[in-house]
């Protein structure tokens, strides 16, 4: 428990895999850390979060339908859900639902015939088919895990704002970051802290890259792959390739002028850029 990796700073729990700084050797430690999903952490992870590293806030950004289990998560009994902090004391934690923004994108990028089958298949509950129809016939599943990217870059601002919000807001930290498994949405933000905190490209990459290594060590891996396999996805969709977060980094410098530029365009002003660092370096 709560043993490190000098490495890449990681973090062996019981239950939840990925867990790990996210600043890693690039700043200071301790402050920001990234995971899989806490929700099927043991009373002793619990406990580690809480009591050793002390996380005081928790941004969740996978869907409110991404449940890992039917009975309430232990964690739950020690942050409570808001959708902003109120008071430097509690532990809360605040849903960014990328999903949300991506309905529309997702919709558009569906054939006229996997449009009506999706329709069909809201309209007669079957939810489970809608989500196959949707994932397995969006431009998502065509463009891969750089077309999910850009998809997040183009439509997600909104929740990327209050994500680095929450960074720079110090009264929020320690801050724990977590998605399902902790390597694409929690990928993408960590990627973008690090460019603020003027990371290389290269470290970049080689940190994205940490996560496939890291799900496959504690069989979580097997899991997203039969997960992705039910709803149609391309296997790609379980791993963490580097060609890709490189291809990532490169779009945003060709079509945003670069990291910091992107940030500025939805909000993150250089001042609230400079807070970040002004707390993490």
């Amino acid at each position: 428990m709560g043993s490190q990796a000098t490495h890449q700073l990681l973090y062996s729990f019981e239950s939840i895999p990925n867990f790990r700084d996210a600043c890693g050797k690039f700043a200071k430690s301790g402050l920001v850390f990234r995971s899989a999903t806490p929700d099927l952490g043991t009373q002793s992870d619990v406990d580690f979060i809480t009591k050793n590293l002390g996380i005081k806030t928790i941004m969740d950004l996978r869907s409110s339908s991404e449940k890992v289990a039917e009975e309430p998560p232990l964690i739950n009994q020690q942050f409570i859900q808001q959708r902003y902090r109120t008071n430097d004391q509690d532990r809360v934690r605040i849903k960014l639902d990328f999903t949300k923004a991506l309905y529309l994108p997702v919709f558009a990028s569906l054939p006229l015939r996997s449009k009506l089958s999706l329709v069909a298949s809201v309209a007669t509950a079957r939810l489970d088919d809608a989500k196959r129809v949707a994932l397995q016939d969006s431009a998502f599943n065509r463009d891969g895990l750089l077309g999910l990217n850009k998809v997040f870059i183009t439509y997600c601002g909104h929740y990327i704002k209050r994500a680095f919000d929450i960074l720079a807001d110090e009264r929020a930290h320690p801050i724990l970051i977590h998605c399902s498994a902790g390597k694409d949405r929690t990928g993408l933000i960590s990627a973008l802290l690090l460019k603020v905190l003027g990371v290389s490209d290269q470290d970049v990459v080689s940190d994205y890259q940490l996560s496939e290594g890291n799900l496959v060590e504690s069989g979580f891996m097997g899991n997203i792959v039969k997960e992705a396999g039910k709803f149609g996805v391309s296997e790609e969709f379980s791993k963490s390739p580097p060609e890709v977060m490189e291809s990532t980094l490169a779009y945003i410098q060709s079509e945003y002028g670069g990291v910091p530029n992107y940030l500025s365009s939805i909000g993150v002003t250089p001042e609230i850029q400079n807070r970040i660092r002004s707390l993490l370096l």
